[in-house]
């Protein structure tokens, strides 16, 4: 891992080599189900693997890994415990694999995490758990809808709701941004008209600021704003020329400081957007 002055990155600081993780390769440009996530609150990072790229672990292992600081310029490793799902009415032995999509770092340090569950009768569902830096599970809950369909992060606001965006197949509007309850029903949506193939295969990121209006990132150069009510605020493109096609323009990862209003990503063609929101 790299670490730079700020913005500067031509001015690195230092480099800081990661403890190894049995199983883990963080290439799978093709996917958008594996990556990291950074926690401000307790200075580390999670990192996770989806099954699309590996054997299934449920419940037979963990497919997160809690990396922090050892105090001397490295990381060590955090056991993260196998997930095992307690949700009632559920019956998970209908259940063939579960596999992690996303994971959210909420303010006080604990994690939103989103699982895939594959059934055995060819269905698909989603289940969002709340767990604790340690892996435990404080709650678990189905959302109810479609889940076929490819989900971006889910972001939670300061009321208790959850807010994702939910990219349509290819007879319908290319976006749907939903905000459910604390038992993961969706009760409010904005449907952004937009076709699938205007939302490339990169990572959906969503994010809430300080008010919990949210940024959607398509996966590509464009930006959605919504108010805390999922009304359209606006819309902007980060380039006037857009790279061409393929992986060069597909969003790997971006991380937003909503103290600042500042938010980074990166692409596959090695650039990086340092941008600071003012809407």
């Amino acid at each position: 891992m790299h670490v730079y002055d700020g913005w500067d990155l031509t001015h690195r600081i230092k480099e800081i080599l990661l403890p190894s993780i049995k199983n883990f390769d963080v290439y799978a440009y093709e996917e958008d189900e594996d990556g990291m996530a950074t926690c401000r609150w307790s200075n580390s990072f999670y990192v996770w693997k989806s099954f699309d790229c590996m054997p299934t672990t449920w419940p037979y292992d963990s497919d997160i890994w809690h990396l922090v600081p050892n105090g001397v310029g490295g990381f060590e490793e955090l056991l993260w415990p196998p997930y095992v799902p307690q949700i009632d009415s559920y019956d998970f032995s209908t259940v063939g694999r579960i596999g992690v999509s996303d994971i959210s770092v909420l303010d006080d340090g604990n994690l939103l995490v989103l699982r895939r569950v594959f059934c055995l009768d060819d269905g698909v569902d989603n289940i969002l758990s709340i767990h604790k830096p340690d892996g435990s599970v404080i709650r678990n809950m189905k959302l109810s809808h479609d889940a076929k369909r490819s989900l971006s992060n889910i972001a939670m606001k300061s009321n208790g709701n959850f807010v994702f965006a939910q990219v349509a197949d290819k007879r319908g509007p290319g976006c749907v941004i939903r905000e459910a309850d604390k038992d993961g029903n969706a009760f409010r949506n904005f449907h952004y008209s937009r076709y699938k193939w205007e939302f490339p295969r990169g990572c959906k990121q969503l994010f809430l600021d300080a008010c919990d209006r949210v940024i959607l990132l398509s996966g590509c150069f464009s930006f959605i704003f919504l108010d805390c009510e999922l009304n359209l605020l606006g819309e902007i493109e980060t380039f006037e020329k857009k790279p061409g096609p393929g992986p060069d323009r597909i969003l790997v990862q971006a991380e937003f400081d909503k103290d600042t209003n500042e938010l980074v990503t990166t692409f596959w063609s090695n650039r990086i957007l340092f941008l600071k929101l003012t809407l």
